[in-house]
């Protein structure tokens, strides 16, 4: 009987597992800290489940607990994904940077939670158009690299909300969004990302609803953008902006034969402060002053002009 060559099998060690006993776990993609289960009640099966499962994007341990602390402000479920992790370009930092922003659904359980919910309207959408876009990425990992992709999309699409107000249906007319306004880039071109590519109907129906949701909860939801209208958009860096110092008015000197008045100031001045006499002190006061012992003064801070 002829003999057959195997390929030798190397040793492997599995460690033995009793009767009930848990298997050991692999750590973690990224590291854990014991305060995330001491501020968010999240344990390290948990965390786990976070990092592998529901934030698979995210590259720092900083982004899930952004995430954390979104939903613990707005009493939501982190394990349903009610936000997302979204990599932006920003300028200040010249490179990606991860963002927090809410999902449609989180927009949707914010509705439902009024209680005056009372549902949408099929979404009207636009003629249908279909482009090529070109580009080849100047920055990030895909540097250097070019796409080429055709896109058959909706011009536009447009959502009615209902809400229940004093027991009457009020219909609320959503925006139109335009495709070409809503879509996600691919790095720094104009090409579009994977998800608008392959889904460019559902991604843009997304956006029209949540412009319908801020018009009709905007006490709710105010002006809060979703991950679907940010992803692919770049970081608004110092987005509190300090507004334009204003110019000072002009004014025309007075001719030399008119009678001479003094300019009224263009800012307000602060009032001057006359130290008070001695006998106008309290006594406390006016004793230690004679007897040069040191008094405490407290410190004002005068507003900037």
């Amino acid at each position: 009987m002829a003999n057959t060559q195997t390929a030798e099998t190397p040793d492997v060690t599995i460690p033995t597992v009793n009767k009930g006993q848990l298997a050991p776990l692999k750590p973690p993609r990224l590291p854990y800290h014991a305060a995330v289960e001491e501020r968010f009640g999240i344990d390290r099966a948990g965390w786990k489940a976070l990092v592998e499962g529901i934030y698979t994007n995210a590259e720092t341990a900083d982004a899930i607990v952004m995430a954390l602390s979104y939903c613990r402000a707005r009493n939501l479920d982190p394990f349903k994904r009610p936000v997302h992790i979204v990599p932006m370009w920003s300028s200040t930092a010249g490179k990606m940077v991860e963002t927090v922003w809410p999902g449609i659904s989180e927009l949707r359980t914010t509705a439902f939670r009024t209680g005056q919910y009372a549902g949408l309207s099929e979404p009207e959408f636009g003629p249908s158009v279909e482009r090529t876009f070109k580009g080849q990425a100047g920055r990030g990992k895909s540097k250097g690299q070019e796409r080429s992709v055709s896109v058959r999309f909706p011009e536009w699409c447009r959502v009615t909300i209902t809400r229940e107000l004093n027991g009457k249906e009020r219909r609320f007319v959503g925006p139109k969004v335009y495709w070409l306004e809503a879509y996600a880039k691919w790095a720094d071109t104009d090409v579009p990302n994977d998800m608008w590519a392959n889904r460019p109907v559902g991604q843009l129906e997304k956006c029209a609803e949540a412009g319908a949701l801020r018009r009709a909860f905007p006490e709710e939801i105010g002006n809060e953008l979703t991950a679907e209208e940010m992803e692919g958009q770049r970081a608004n860096d110092g987005a509190a902006q300090a507004p334009e110092k204003p110019q000072p008015e002009s004014i025309t000197p007075p001719s030399a034969s008119a009678e001479r008045k003094p300019l009224p100031p263009l800012v307000p001045q602060p009032q001057g402060l006359t130290a008070p006499a001695l006998h106008e002190l309290p006594e406390p006061l006016s004793a230690g002053l004679k007897s040069g012992a040191e008094i405490p003064m407290r410190s004002i801070t005068l507003p900037n002009e």
